[in-house]
Protein backbone atom coordinates (compact mmCIF):
# COMPACT_ATOMS: atom_id res chain seq x y z
CA UNK A 1 0.00 0.00 0.00
CA UNK A 2 1.14 3.30 -1.15
CA UNK A 3 2.47 5.58 2.06
CA UNK A 4 -0.25 8.56 2.19
CA UNK A 5 1.73 10.87 3.54
CA UNK A 6 4.31 10.27 0.30
CA UNK A 7 0.82 10.62 -1.67
CA UNK A 8 0.03 13.65 -0.35
CA UNK A 9 3.65 15.51 -1.07
CA UNK A 10 2.84 13.98 -4.60
CA UNK A 11 -0.08 15.56 -4.95
CA UNK A 12 0.90 19.02 -3.23
CA UNK A 13 3.66 19.42 -5.54
CA UNK A 14 2.12 18.36 -8.99
CA UNK A 15 -0.51 21.34 -7.97
CA UNK A 16 2.78 23.79 -7.08
CA UNK A 17 3.69 23.20 -10.86
CA UNK A 18 0.43 22.94 -12.37
CA UNK A 19 -0.45 26.44 -10.42
CA UNK A 20 3.07 28.11 -11.59
CA UNK A 21 2.79 27.07 -15.29
CA UNK A 22 -1.36 28.07 -15.62
CA UNK A 23 0.17 31.73 -13.95
CA UNK A 24 2.80 32.30 -16.57
CA UNK A 25 0.98 30.79 -19.47
CA UNK A 26 -2.34 33.30 -18.17
CA UNK A 27 -0.52 35.97 -18.06
CA UNK A 28 0.91 35.46 -21.59
CA UNK A 29 -2.27 35.00 -23.56
CA UNK A 30 -4.03 37.89 -21.36
CA UNK A 31 -0.58 40.60 -22.59
CA UNK A 32 -0.94 38.92 -26.20
CA UNK A 33 -5.04 39.15 -25.97
CA UNK A 34 -4.56 42.92 -24.92
CA UNK A 35 -1.61 43.95 -27.13
CA UNK A 36 -3.62 42.88 -30.45
CA UNK A 37 -7.04 45.10 -28.21
CA UNK A 38 -4.47 47.92 -27.95
CA UNK A 39 -2.15 47.87 -30.17
CA UNK A 40 0.79 47.73 -27.56
CA UNK A 41 2.88 45.19 -28.74
CA UNK A 42 4.87 43.32 -27.01
CA UNK A 43 4.95 45.18 -24.09
CA UNK A 44 2.17 44.03 -21.88
CA UNK A 45 2.82 40.70 -22.84
CA UNK A 46 6.29 40.91 -21.75
CA UNK A 47 4.95 42.87 -18.27
CA UNK A 48 1.93 39.96 -17.28
CA UNK A 49 3.89 37.13 -18.58
CA UNK A 50 6.49 38.54 -16.15
CA UNK A 51 3.87 39.28 -13.45
CA UNK A 52 2.23 35.75 -14.17
CA UNK A 53 5.78 34.32 -13.22
CA UNK A 54 6.17 36.32 -10.81
CA UNK A 55 3.02 35.24 -9.08
CA UNK A 56 3.95 32.13 -9.48
CA UNK A 57 6.96 32.50 -7.73
CA UNK A 58 5.35 33.97 -4.98
CA UNK A 59 2.92 31.64 -4.37
CA UNK A 60 5.59 28.43 -4.55
CA UNK A 61 7.92 30.34 -2.14
CA UNK A 62 5.23 30.91 0.23
CA UNK A 63 4.13 27.80 0.07
CA UNK A 64 7.83 26.24 1.18
CA UNK A 65 8.09 28.47 3.81
CA UNK A 66 5.01 27.52 5.44
CA UNK A 67 5.98 23.71 5.08
CA UNK A 68 9.10 23.99 6.88
CA UNK A 69 6.96 25.58 10.03
CA UNK A 70 5.89 23.30 12.92
CA UNK A 71 1.95 22.90 13.19
CA UNK A 72 0.63 24.66 16.06
CA UNK A 73 0.40 21.92 17.94
CA UNK A 74 3.82 20.37 17.81
CA UNK A 75 5.37 21.70 21.22
CA UNK A 76 8.86 21.80 19.82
Amino acid sequence: MQDPNRLHHAMTGSVMVLEMALLSVGGLFAGAWLDRRLHTSPGLLILLALLGFVGGLSRLLRFLGQAHEPPPDDPR
